[in-house]
């Protein structure tokens, strides 16, 4: 009898119920959020998108959720590892959703900042190591 533990195999893949109990964990995470969170959520996501030889991605739900979840915070830590998983992680529907969130996570942080300095506005780019750079101007 395996309990939740026992169920991945011994190539690295996560089975499918334990994928699916990690996509809800991770998309209610945003509710708690910490600077040692966003960077679990990254390193999560990046593993969950690691090809297995002959498999394929280990489990493309809770990467997806992943992506969702750092796409949800408000913080430019969020936006750096997104950055990151965009170097990393070379599969398609990540590739996207990425894009997508740090451009919006990009717009919010920008026009947060416009809010509480004035008409003030915040430049936010990523380099090309992933890092987020700040400068106002």
């Amino acid at each position: 009898m395996g309990g939740v533990t026992g169920r991945s195999d011994v190539s690295g893949a996560i089975h499918d119920d334990n994928a699916t109990c990690l996509r809800g964990l991770v998309w209610m995470s945003p509710e708690v959020i910490s600077p040692d969170m966003v960077r679990a959520i990254g390193a999560l996501t990046v593993s969950c998108y690691r090809k297995i030889p002959g498999v394929g991605p280990r489990a493309v739900k809770a990467g997806n959720a992943g992506v969702y979840a750092l796409s949800q915070v408000k913080d430019p830590l969020a936006i750096g590892q997104l950055a990151l998983l965009k170097v990393k992680v070379k599969f398609g529907s990540a590739q996207k959703g990425d894009r997508k969130s740090i451009h919006g996570s990009g717009r919010a942080l920008r026009a947060a900042a416009r809010g509480t300095r004035g008409n003030v506005r915040s430049h936010v780019r990523i380099d090309g190591c992933g890092h987020l750079r700040g400068a106002n101007g």
